[in-house]
């Protein structure tokens, strides 16, 4: 006798409630993952010694420019603030042209720029939503860093990451990452001194900066390449054969920095209005070779600078409370507080 057949009716039916079940099923799972990632926070949190944001809420510090959101002390949130202030200010004159030309645009109306200010490294550690080594980031719309503690420039993690922030949010350009890292840490390394920021003159006590000598160049280019002192200009450009960043974080860090050191107060300063007509390109080779030079040239040039910024650094008076490493630089920028220096 042949089966009753079923009715469109009940098979939806059936369809509804497969579905529904699945539906919870999912939605179960992702509360348990909620769950277990929030006891890992609270143990990884615990175990660093952090107060739980919960029971400490930050507190709100404003600037003329800035939101700070901080659970460090009064006095090292003010002076990041200042810090802060003093960046804007120098900021806003290297991109003089560029703001100039977008003044029409209602997004260049600044409302107040975000941070978040962690009181410790531990505390910035727990809270971490960047790459395992990173000691400060930005994520829009709000950029995160710490206070180091001891002697020298105890803001420069925060200052790198509002030059990404202004660029974004002010600017609304993301340069390429070559030409963004180089600016972040341009700013990020000059000296602050009365209440303004030497756009250039490097402070030895800052990142990638006290890096630096252990990056110093031999006589042979592609030695140095070898032994991954240095890129070479044409495999940095076109992507190709580039050691891995996560692997080699300082080395790329040196290499940013130091090119576009160069091009700005390099050779007297003569590749300076090239490389402000390349911020707005790909940064690419065959952009770089028009707008700059021959990579040839370009790379000698900049080989030889590398040597003037180290030496420009020894000059200095705080160079001796610059942070010392001996032999082989490790591949992280991992930072101790206590001693001022790069981790080993």
């Amino acid at each position: 006798m042949p089966a009753e057949p079923v009715s469109p009716h009940r098979i939806a039916m059936t369809v509804m409630i497969a579905t529904g079940v699945l539906a919870l099923g999912a939605y179960w799972r992702a509360h348990i993952e909620r769950v277990r990632a929030a006891e890992a926070l609270s143990a990884s949190v615990a175990a660093a010694g952090v107060v739980q944001p919960g029971a400490m809420p930050p507190w709100t510090h404003r600037t003329a420019h800035f939101s700070i959101e901080s659970t460090a002390g009064e006095a090292d949130t003010a002076e990041v603030g200042r810090a802060a202030e003093v960046l804007h200010a120098a900021w806003r004159a290297f991109f003089t042209q560029e703001l100039a030309e977008r003044q029409s645009d209602a997004a260049t109306r600044e409302a107040p720029l975000r941070m978040r200010l962690y009181g410790s490294q531990a505390e910035f550690k727990a809270h971490n939503r960047s790459r395992q080594w990173a000691e400060a980031f930005y994520l829009r719309p709000v950029s995160h860093a710490y206070v180091s503690r001891g002697r020298g420039n105890r803001h420069h993690w925060m200052l790198h990451e509002a030059v990404h922030q202004l660029n974004a949010e002010v600017l609304g350009r993301r340069h390429p990452r070559w030409v963004e890292e180089g600016l972040a840490s341009y700013f990020g390394t000059s000296r602050m001194q009365d209440g303004r920021l030497h756009l250039g003159d490097i402070d030895a006590g800052t990142y990638p900066a006290w890096w630096l000598p252990d990056f110093a160049l031999g006589d042979s280019a592609d030695e140095d390449a070898r032994r991954r002192r240095m890129i070479p200009l044409q495999a940095m450009l076109t992507g190709r054969d580039v050691p891995a960043l996560d692997t080699n974080v300082n080395l790329h860090y040196i290499q940013h920095w130091s090119l576009v050191h160069y091009l700005l107060h390099g050779d007297g300063g003569r590749h300076a209005a090239g490389f402000r007509a390349l911020m707005g390109t790909d940064a690419g080779l065959e952009a770089f070779e028009r707008l700059i030079g021959p990579v040839g040239a370009i790379e000698s040039g900049w080989r030889m600078h590398r040597g003037a910024m180290l030496a420009q650094m020894q000059a200095h008076a705080s160079w001796t409370d610059r942070p010392r490493t001996a032999g082989d630089a490790p591949q992280i920028r991992e930072y101790d507080q206590d001693t001022m220096r790069p981790s080993r």
